[in-house]
């Protein structure tokens, strides 16, 4: 054995006498282990916040959480660090130091964790507000509809609110909107904001902003069964451009008359072709009308007529197809 080895045994050995004696100490058979006993240690820690939590007016926005360690003279109070977490980061991101830093509007919580101390922490909320909504209109058209139930009605049974509602400012960073009715067992609306009616009765549609600026409408439906009568054409006149009778594709059958028939005659004959430019006798101005004189002022709620075209000259593209022109009331049953 060289000398070099020998060196390197003795020292090793030494090594391990020395390690040994410090763990038994004087002779002990088995090691002890101090625990260090902190006196008055610290027992909670608080972030400093209003009642509403931190606020940050919009994205991009920042601010330094504070957060103290009671009680103040506690033994270990230097040794205290603290680990900061963010709920949500796409509401907020958070660094060692405690800033916040705001990257989305909504709201989560700050968590604050004592290190090497897991049962001492402490939460908060923080609320990124964004551009709030500074209004909720719904059109004055649907602020009173009305809805039928049951079979066979005339009236609609269910519409779509959600484009009738108009969100101000164009760019408010939450638009999202919270749909309610004041009975959804008689007029039951939906999360994308569809109405249907349910049973007999009147109920408030309310639409509320959900970025928390509190700005809502509301509107009126009406659910009821209805019914619809037509309304006095006796003394009502009617004029056209160019006309003729014409036979429909693959029949022999003449079809059509004067345009007064389309408010007079309530039956299959009601028909006629308005010529186009194109077709003998068509206004040479290529221009197809038609115009109703009611005579005086009428009040009615609905209006149905139909249009096409037809081939009565033995071209598709001569004639301007008209059936029969209703206006009716729709109203609901006492």
């Amino acid at each position: 054995m060289n000398k070099q080895m020998k060196n390197i045994i003795v020292w090793f050995t030494a090594s391990v006498v020395a390690v040994s004696m410090a763990a038994c100490g004087s002779g002990d058979e088995n090691p002890i282990y101090m625990e260090e006993v902190i006196e008055n240690p610290v027992t909670n820690i608080t972030i400093s916040a209003g009642n509403e939590g931190i606020v940050l007016s919009d994205v991009g926005a920042t601010t330094t959480v504070s957060v103290s360690a009671t009680p103040s003279n506690a033994g270990n109070i230097d040794r205290i660090n603290y680990v900061f977490t963010s709920g949500n980061t796409g509401v907020f991101t958070v660094d060692n130091s405690g800033k916040i830093t705001a990257t989305g509007p909504g709201e989560t919580i700050l968590s604050v964790v004592a290190n090497n101390y897991a049962n001492i922490t402490a939460t908060c909320k923080v609320t990124v507000v964004g551009k709030r909504v500074t209004s909720v209109t719904i059109n004055d058209a649907y602020k009173e509809r009305s809805l039928s139930v049951g079979v066979g009605v005339t009236a609609v049974q269910s519409y779509e609110l959600r484009p009738q509602i108009t969100v101000e400012p164009d760019d408010a960073s939450v638009k999202m909107l919270k749909f309610s009715s004041s009975n959804q067992n008689i007029a039951y609306v939906n999360g994308d904001g569809q109405v249907v009616g349910k049973a007999l009765g009147i109920a408030t549609i309310r639409v509320e902003a959900m970025d928390g600026s509190g700005k809502f409408d509301e509107c009126i439906v009406k659910v009821g069964e209805w019914d619809s009568y037509f309304i006095d054409r006796s003394n009502w006149q009617i004029v056209s451009s160019p006309w003729i009778k014409f036979k429909p594709n693959g029949t022999d059958d003449e079809y059509g008359g004067p345009p007064e028939n389309l408010i007079d005659d309530n039956s299959e004959d009601t028909r006629v072709g308005l010529l186009k430019a194109a077709a003998e006798g068509g206004p040479e101005d290529g221009i197809l009308y038609f115009a109703i004189d009611m005579g005086s002022e009428q009040n009615f709620n609905n209006f149905y007529w139909e249009g096409g075209w037809t081939n009565g000259s033995g071209s598709v593209n001569n004639n301007t197809k008209i059936n029969r022109i209703n206006f009716y009331m729709v109203v609901m049953r006492a």
